[in-house]
């Protein structure tokens, strides 16, 4: 069996929300490289929990080691280099409707300080050749489909080479076609630059569909399935 160093790594880890606990007595490790998921119901605290591991949740415990650290709270300077090793796909954080697919990517990296104009054209085009959005480069993405707009999520998130790429249900109805498409992808993209993934879901078609190690969300902790 392949070994990992570990890119994630929680041992007795506790989420909470301002006013209640959500989780407690975490026990998770993702290697290096590898596909995870985080599999539950609906309302288990699935979500939450992938918006901990990104820093907007606390997350605290024995053992909290995300990305090589633990999430430095309280530090904007430090939290926003934290962000910059890990993707994050989520519905929290929509595309601009009113910009171009290239526009969108572009807007992001230079928001993390890639100064030179030519290295993001070339990151961009890059990934969207990748994800088959070539030809979408100046589409706006008010005109793009449901499976395009996920395509174009998993890019954004990939753009800096993340270490962890945290995709909270990214598939949500799609169908069928659709869901592989973009499943493809970020297994593609996540493969061509090392990056793990933590993917939650609470489908039984994509874990069958490609089967991986998976931890499961419920009774208010996370633990791994046998």
């Amino acid at each position: 069996m392949e070994k990992y160093s570990e890119i994630l790594f929680l041992r007795g880890a506790i989420v909470a929300l301002p006013d209640r606990q959500v989780l407690k007595d975490i026990h998770m490790n993702v290697g290096e490289g590898e596909f995870c998921y985080l599999r539950g119901r609906t309302g288990t605290g699935k979500s939450v929990f992938i918006e901990s591991l990104y820093g907007l949740q606390n997350i605290s415990g024995n053992v909290v080691n995300i990305v090589g650290q633990n999430i430095p709270y309280g530090n904007d300077y430090q939290l926003a280099l934290f962000r910059r090793k890990i993707g994050f796909v989520s519905p929290k954080y929509p595309l601009l409707d009113d910009l171009t697919v290239f526009e969108n990517l572009n807007q992001v990296l230079a928001g993390i300080e890639w100064h030179v104009a030519s290295a993001r054209e070339m990151r961009i085009h890059e990934v969207i050749h990748m994800a088959g959005l070539s030809e979408l480069h100046n589409e706006l993405v008010s005109r793009l489909s449901s499976g395009q707009i996920q395509k174009l999520k998993i890019c954004r998130a990939v753009l800096n080479r993340p270490m962890l790429i945290l995709a909270d249900a990214p598939t949500v109805g799609l169908d069928n076609q659709s869901i592989e498409e973009v499943m493809d992808l970020l297994v593609n993209l996540a493969s061509e630059q090392r990056s793990s993934i933590l993917w939650a879901t609470a489908s039984d078609f994509i874990p069958q569909r490609y089967p991986a190690r998976a931890h499961l969300c419920a009774d208010g902790t996370i633990s791994e399935m046998i």
